[in-house]
């Protein structure tokens, strides 16, 4: 995996890592944010070798989380797929952020996991195939 915006600043090798909202066309391709989306921190966490295989992006919402998780939701619900094609979209809340995730089922749920287990709180606004 590879994290960040791929900038030299920001990018990192087997982890995430911040990913700069001043290009929000890019965040929008790369990450399925919406442009108008209230948020005012990223970080991205994505397959190497096909983004569409596991792509993870954690916001710190500036405004409604809900209001974000449907955005992202109804964003990359309506993504037009190449290079192969993500099994589920799952979008999560915890406090003030938003965590929207998609690929192969078993990443997925995996970091699902993992994040539940670790963090007290964290509360499903979306899992759905992406079909």
């Amino acid at each position: 995996v590879a994290g960040g915006d791929f900038s030299e600043a920001n990018a990192r090798e087997d982890a995430p890592g911040v990913f700069d909202l001043k290009d929000r066309a890019l965040v929008d391709s790369e990450l399925g944010l919406p442009e108008t989306a209230a948020v005012d921190e990223a970080a991205s966490l994505v397959h190497m070798m096909n983004a569409n295989t596991f792509t993870a992006a954690a916001y710190h919402a500036t405004g409604d989380t809900a209001e974000l998780a449907q955005q992202l939701r109804d964003n990359i619900m309506h993504r037009q797929w190449m290079c192969g094609f993500p099994d589920k979209l799952v979008v999560l809340t915890y406090g003030e952020y938003v965590v929207a995730l998609f690929g192969a089922d078993d990443l997925v749920d995996d970091f699902v996991n993992t994040m539940t287990a670790t963090y007290t709180g964290v509360q499903t606004a979306c899992d759905e195939p992406i079909q």
